[in-house]
């Protein structure tokens, strides 16, 4: 397999020009989607197919993600898959973001969302799939935790305090404001109906919240990175929890945007400073490759917390995720808050080029 990735390495042109094909053909599906939806079905346009071509296009963007680090060695072993997963995700994410800015009429907004979702379903199967035949194909790599906590330490490492004290900091306050005001306040404004998403969510943020702790117990994670973090936690829990004028926060305006926008703005912005903090652990050199797979993985994450929205959205009646608009203009928040990041990072210290 390494054979067949520098072959791949050898020739990117030829696999982007397939993505970009795919992205062209995506669009011309999306323009023809309001006409297929409303009138006769049309096979190009509908699953599995529709999916298959996105999952296809994420598929590809792996292989040249992969090629283009064996080729350079400029990334750890152990990272490389996880940066290939979530690139191959965000690149679906990319591609279905792409079509969202063309008009699509009110009426078929329910159907573009299943269809938009199961795009990127479909993506992170193909890139869940690369990564396994991979792993298989290619036994022995050290693991990405591994590589995160000490590429090559001979001796226990001693869990970071600063990271002991966030993780606790961040579980007790959610479970206080779950407790004392979260639960009592959803019910309040949603209904004791729909209490199976409230409980939906707040275990999904425990686990992350566990599995966080778990990975990074032992890293030194900078001040800035952890601040970052920190911020958008609390944004998170101002929310729900804070009701001015009578309004949950998250459904106020400010300059026409909406606070849930600003919410994925801050968190995209600290996650891609925290993936840039992992890039280099692997020994990966700043460049135009690392702001690639940053911003691919960025947006591979936004991914995965829409997948689980969209679980909600299709198992627990009533609940309240937003559909199509809301999806990806979350997306589109997320890819500000990479970019952002990447700004940070250029001002922090000179860049050197891969």
């Amino acid at each position: 397999m390494t054979n067949l990735l520098n072959t791949f390495s050898r020739f990117p042109n030829g696999l982007l020009a397939c993505i970009v094909g795919l992205m062209i053909f995506r669009l011309a599906g999306y323009s023809s989607a309001t006409i297929v939806l409303s009138s006769l079905p049309d096979i190009l346009f509908q699953p599995p197919l529709h999916t298959g071509l996105h999952g296809l296009t994420a598929l590809l963007a792996c292989i040249l993600l992969d090629g283009a680090l064996t080729h350079t060695a400029r990334m750890q072993s152990g990272l490389r898959p996880l940066a290939i997963l979530l690139g191959g995700l965000g690149a679906g994410v990319t591609l279905e973001g792409i079509a969202y800015f063309q008009a699509a009429p009110a009426e078929l907004l329910e159907q573009l969302y299943h269809f938009a979702m199961q795009n990127i379903i479909a993506a992170f199967i193909f890139s869940l799939a690369y990564v396994l035949a991979r792993r298989l194909l290619l036994p022995g790599a050290q693991s990405a935790v591994e590589t995160l906590v000490s590429p090559a330490r001979t001796k226990p490492a001693r869990s970071s305090l600063a990271i002991d004290l966030f993780a606790a900091t961040n579980l007790l306050l959610f479970l206080a404001m779950t407790t004392l005001f979260y639960r009592d306040r959803f019910i309040h404004f949603r209904g004791l109906g729909h209490i199976g998403e409230f409980y939906a969510y707040a275990i999904a943020i425990f686990l992350a919240i566990c599995l966080t702790w778990k990975i990074f117990r032992h890293a030194s994670i900078p001040p800035l990175v952890l601040a970052g973090l920190q911020l958008g936690i609390l944004m998170h829990f101002a929310g729900g929890l804070v009701f001015p004028e009578g309004t949950r926060l998250y459904d106020q305006h400010f300059v026409g945007i909406r606070f849930d926008k600003y919410v994925h703005l801050v968190n995209g912005c600290a996650a891609g400073l925290l993936v840039h903090w992992v890039w280099r652990q692997g020994a990966v050199r700043d460049g135009w490759l690392t702001n690639t797979s940053i911003v691919l993985a960025v947006l591979g994450l936004g991914g995965l917390v829409e997948i689980a929205e969209y679980a909600v959205y299709c198992t627990v009646p009533g609940n309240g995720v937003g559909g199509y608009h809301n999806n990806m203009q979350d997306l589109l928040s997320n890819l500000l808050g990479a970019l952002a990041a990447l700004f940070i990072n250029s001002r922090r210290k000179p860049a050197r080029r891969c």
